[in-house]
C-alpha cells in the first residue's frame, strides 16, 4: 500500500498538480521507470535466493529421510530375521509365503545407493 501511494505521490507532484514542488520527472517518468525496474530485478534475485536455499533444504531433509529409511529397513530385516530363528529354535510352526520371505531377506544398501545414483539425473546428484 505504501509503495502504491508513493507511485501515485510521484506522478501527481512530476503531472505539475502540487503547484508548490517544480517536477522533477516529466511524463513518461524514465526516473520512476528506472527505480521500478530497479526494484523487480532486487526482487526477483532475493526470491532466486530463497528458492535456491530452500532447495538445499529439502536436498538434505530427503538424503537425511533416505538415510533414516534404509536404517528402518535394515533394523526391522534383522527383526524378521530373528523371529523366524526364534521360531524354528522353538518349533513354532511358520507359514511362509513369498511377502514374509522378501521381508526377511537381507537388503544389499550399497547396492540400492547405486542403483538410485544411477536412475537420477545428472542435475539431482
Amino acid at each position: 500500500m505504501a509503495q502504491l501511494t508513493a507511485f501515485v505521490g510521484w506522478i501527481v507532484v512530476n503531472a505539475g498538480k502540487v503547484p508548490q514542488l517544480a517536477p522533477f520527472d516529466p511524463f513518461p517518468y524514465p526516473l520512476l521507470s528506472s527505480i521500478t525496474s530497479l526494484e523487480a530485478v532486487l526482487l526477483a534475485a532475493f526470491v532466486l535466493m530463497k528458492q535456491n536455499r530452500m532447495g538445499m533444504v529439502a536436498a538434505r531433509r530427503d538424503h537425511l529421510d533416505l538415510q533414516v529409511n534404509l536404517l528402518t529397513e535394515q533394523r526391522a530385516t534383522e527383526i524378521i530375521q530373528m523371529l523366524a530363528r526364534l521360531s524354528t529354535r522353538l518349533g513354532v510352526d511358520q507359514h511362509h509365503d513369498e511377502d514374509s520371505r522378501e521381508l526377511g531377506r537381507h537388503v544389499a544398501v550399497e547396492h540400492l545407493v547405486e542403483e538410485l545414483h544411477s536412475r537420477l539425473p545428472e542435475e539431482g546428484r
